[in-house]
């Protein structure tokens, strides 16, 4: 395999985990978050949300990256 298909896979395995994986743990953070009360003295709320966000960007960069990705013979 050549170094563009290790990447191609990277991307496709990093999307996957993110979006079964990481996407279902910081849901779960931040629904236990919301028992601890005020969410507008939270720390543990607003880290998490600040985690779904840097999580949500980065599915859609790779989202985007698999989308537009073409097959090139060799």
């Amino acid at each position: 395999m050549s170094k563009r298909d290790w990447y191609a896979i990277y991307h496709i395995i990093a999307l996957f985990f993110l979006k079964t994986v990481r996407r279902p743990e910081i849901s779960e953070k931040i629904k236990i978050a919301r028992g601890f009360g005020d969410l507008s003295e939270n720390a543990e709320y607003d880290e998490a949300k600040k985690e779904q966000a840097e999580v949500e960007e980065r599915i859609m960069v790779l989202d985007d990256i698999v989308k537009h990705a073409r097959v090139i013979s060799e």
